[in-house]
């Protein structure tokens, strides 16, 4: 599984819904099941990505969406 799966967004209410539904058997839908697949392939390749040390904390950043800041220069007196 060397290749990057979609990676799967969702707010901190659908995953808690989403974990409380399957924590308590209740039928899934499809979508929510292509969802679940989704998500424990997301999670296979990263692990394998970082066990590989193939991952740098840029590379990571960048998957996640996450920008850098620039600190703009003190002001001159």
């Amino acid at each position: 599984m060397s290749k990057k799966p979609e990676q799967v967004k969702l707010t901190t209410e659908e995953a808690k819904a989403l974990q409380e539904q399957v924590l308590n058997g209740e039928e899934l839908s499809a979508k929510q099941r292509e969802l679940l697949a989704g998500l424990i392939s997301f999670n296979l390749w990263l692990q394998q990505q970082l066990s590989h040390a193939s991952f740098t904390i840029k590379k990571l950043k960048k998957l996640f969406g996450f920008s850098t800041e620039k600190k703009s220069p003190p002001p001159m007196m």
